[in-house]
């Protein structure tokens, strides 16, 4: 099934993936709605808070590491590795090995690097797929 990408490789993905949605929500738990309409002066001073937060994570070390090892695997392994991330997702059964992966060849969030990297379920997926395909 697994030619161009071992599962290794599919787990080591996975676990950067994890890492970036952890830095994520670790940007979110610092920020805090404000009303704006409510008090300007309370306003100003969380703009300036959120947006320290904001700078603190521009140079997010574990997204770029997650987009760089995405990056470098060949376009036949990116899209083995989107129709995990599909069979995984529930959009194909397990046995729908060569549909997901045509699927993966033709659909750009599925194969795309930078897609790939921004979707916040991808470890999960991964793992399910790798589990569907019998190489968890």
């Amino acid at each position: 099934m697994l030619q161009a990408i071992s599962s290794a490789e599919i787990r080591e993905i996975a676990e950067l993936a994890k890492a970036a949605r952890a830095a994520h929500y670790r940007l979110l738990d610092k920020m805090r709605t404000v009303d704006r309409f409510e008090d300007g002066k309370e306003l100003e001073a969380e703009s300036a808070g959120t947006l320290d937060a904001l700078d603190a994570t521009i140079d997010n070390e574990e997204l770029r590491q997650l987009r760089e090892r995405l990056r470098s695997l060949p376009e036949e392994a990116r899209a083995e590795l989107g129709a995990v991330m599909l069979l995984g997702r529930g959009d194909f059964a397990a046995g729908q090995w060569e549909a997901a992966l045509e699927e993966a060849r033709q659909r750009p969030d599925a194969s795309d690097p930078e897609s790939l990297a921004l979707k916040p379920d991808l470890a999960d997926y991964l793992g399910k797929g790798l589990f569907q395909i019998g190489a968890a």
